[in-house]
This record gives structure tokens, sequence and C-alpha cells, in this order.
């Protein structure tokens, strides 16, 4: 929009993404059969659709449960894995994830309303953990599988705080600091 110089044609499209309310379900490259199923029942989608959701898409991972989604009312595109999931993290209103670190991560950075679903079923959980610190930082929601319905039924993501990315430069200067080579990183010839 910003290159064909047509604002007012780019501002009617925002108006119109943001009256058509979208749900992103990513469970990454994991099982989460648990949260796919959630996500597809009957109750759910009765939920969504009276919160005034019109549109869900499942990325399914490696499910072994096939979800279909009928409803004429809502519109749902299931898949099981895409190359990217930044273009429909970026269309999405709403983004439920499992509780991977890269997948959390990048929600945040377009700052998208998340909410994380843990995964019980997972071994040394720092998913959990991950999630837990996040929601105490007022990141994101978290919630498990038996408790999404509730979770979504109440969801106020008015409270969330936009995520800042750090600054990568810093940890790179302390780097070449106590390795003796000096703290410029621009340059890796040079020795300050």
């Amino acid at each position: 929009c910003l290159f064909t110089g047509n604002y007012n044609r780019c501002a009617s499209q925002r108006e119109a993404m943001a009256a058509f309310k979208t749900i992103f379900v990513t469970v990454g490259t994991t099982k989460f059969d648990d949260l796919v199923r959630t996500v597809n029942s009957e109750e759910f989608i009765q939920m969504v659709i009276s919160k005034g959701y019109k549109k869900m898409v499942i990325q399914a991972g490696r499910s072994s449960y096939s979800p279909t989604i009928d409803d004429a009312r809502f519109q749902s595109e299931i898949y099981q894995y895409k190359e990217s999931l930044k273009q429909d993290m970026e269309e999405a209103s709403l983004i439920i994830s499992h509780g991977g670190a890269g997948t959390i991560l990048e929600a945040l950075t377009l700052h998208k309303p998340l909410v994380v679903v843990i995964n019980d079923q997972l071994a040394n959980n720092h998913q959990a953990e991950l999630a837990m610190q996040l929601q105490a930082d007022q990141y994101l929601v978290a919630t498990k599988c038996q408790s999404l319905l509730e979770t979504m039924e109440k969801l106020d993501t008015s409270h969330l705080k936009q995520y800042s990315p750090g600054n990568p430069q810093v940890f790179g200067q302390f780097l070449n600091k106590i390795m003796g080579f000096g703290t410029d990183i621009s340059n890796p010839n040079r020795d300050s």
C-alpha cells in the first residue's frame, strides 16, 4: 500500500480486516491433538462465533486428528505445515499457540494478542515455564486445553503489554569485550 500511494485503499483494507476477526491456531512442528480437538469442538466454534470471529485458520502439524469445521457462518482453513506462518499470523486478530519459544516470539514481535496453550503431555515442560513467566510479565495469556474455552469466554487482552525485541548488538559487544576483541561489532577486523 505504501508503494502504490493509494492510502485510502489501504485504510479500507485495514478496516475490512479489523471487521473480519480471524483466529490463527498453531501447534508448530509438534503433535498436539488435544489443542486441535479443542478448537474444533462445536462448543468452541459456537463461542468464538458469538465473540464475533468469522474465520479460524488451524496449522495442525503432525496431528493424527483430522479437524473439520462445518458451520456456514464461519470460514475455516486447516493445513499441516507451510514454509512460513508469518502471513497467517499477520492476518490474525488473535493467535492461539502451543508453547514453543520461536512461535511465541514471532507472535509477540507482530504485536498480536496471544493465548498460549500449555501441552501437559511434554516431559521437562520448559514451554510451561516460559508461558507462565510471559503471562506474569503481561505479554500473553497462558492456559491449558481443558481451560481454553473458559479462557476464551473471559478473554481480555487490553492489559497485555507490547513486546519490544532486545538489541542483539548489546550482547555482541559484551561478548567481544569479555573475549578481548574490543566492542565494535560493526567491523569484525577492527580492534577497539
